[in-house]
């Protein structure tokens, strides 16, 4: 064996026990009572496997009652950004309108607001709305700061879309809507993918 491959053994060899030591590391405290927690034994093996701890965790952290809140805001928020930001692209990119560029501008400028300066006034506003502690409290803001970077994704793609499709599927008599379903979004699937 030559010094380089040995070498990439190596290196490669470290790399996975970097990766995987967190993960048995884990595994392995999970299982453990809290006085082999707190003993400071990093290596040491459980004495009693404690599988009922998931069980606990399961039950009083509530586990499958979150995990369905975040299925129910994550859907419906990919959802909605992604319907919402395939129309604004598709009227910036390939409607002519005088405002257009100056839409593309202010969903830009959406970019650069930190998330953390709207804490407060969304705080406020989602009480006097009655929202608080709602899915929608958190699905709007979701919703706000995915749009610009969604339009800016797919409006980028659309650009590159040929003119000429669409005008050959308004020869054989498709409206908007039509073109939008049957031919840009297809199309466009790739960038949606990574919105």
């Amino acid at each position: 064996m030559t010094p380089g491959k040995l070498a990439a053994y190596v290196l490669f060899a470290v790399l996975f026990l970097t990766q995987i030591y967190p993960l048995f590391w884990l595994l392995t405290y999970s299982l453990k009572n809290n006085d082999e927690i707190l003993s400071g034994k990093f290596f040491a093996m459980p004495k009693h496997w404690l599988w009922e701890n998931y069980k606990a965790a399961i039950d009083g952290g509530h586990y499958v009652q979150y995990l369905l809140n975040s299925l129910k805001v994550t859907s419906i928020t990919m959802i909605s950004v992604i319907l919402l930001a395939g129309m604004v692209s598709f009227a910036i990119t390939r409607f002519r309108f005088k405002y257009g560029n100056l839409i593309m501008l202010v969903f830009l400028m959406g970019m650069m607001i930190p998330l953390q300066s709207t804490l407060l006034p969304l705080m406020i506003i989602f009480k006097n709305a009655h929202i608080l502690n709602t899915h929608l409290s958190l699905i709007f803001p979701y919703i706000a700061f995915q749009l610009p970077i969604a339009v800016f994704i797919l409006s980028g793609f659309m650009r590159s879309i040929p003119h000429e499709i669409e005008e050959s599927a308004v020869m054989d008599g498709a409206n908007v809507f039509r073109i939008f379903i049957s031919i840009i979004i297809p199309v466009s699937i790739p960038p949606i993918m990574t919105v």
